[in-house]
This record gives structure tokens, sequence and C-alpha cells, in this order.
């Protein structure tokens, strides 16, 4: 039975953790100044600069 409790404990944990990255990764970015992370947010940089500078940032926002 306690083997049967750490598996399902297991299961839950790998169900969450991608989530819990993602949020994370998600807070780190919104905390750290614009220009830190401008190569890790290109959605900011459609929403700062202007959306006609470049077809990549054009899909960006697609």
């Amino acid at each position: 039975m306690p083997f049967l409790l750490w598996l399902l404990l297991l299961f839950l944990v790998l169900l969450l953790l991608p989530f819990l990255l993602l949020l994370f990764l998600l807070l780190l970015l919104l905390l750290l100044p614009f220009p830190m992370t401008y190569c890790l947010r290109p959605m900011t940089f459609c929403r700062y600069c202007s959306i006609y500078d470049s077809p990549a940032a054009n899909t960006a926002l697609i």
C-alpha cells in the first residue's frame, strides 16, 4: 500500500512539474527588468517596438 501511495505522489509531482516550471518562468520574466529579458521575451519586443519593423515580429503576434 505505501508503494502505491508513493507512486501516486510521484505521478502527481510529474504532472504538476511542467505547470510549476512554467509559472516560475513567467514570474521570473515579469520580475526581471525589460532590457535584461530582451532576448527571452520576443512578445514584449512586439509590444515595445513597431510591429511592422520585421516579418518575424509580425508573425510572433499571431
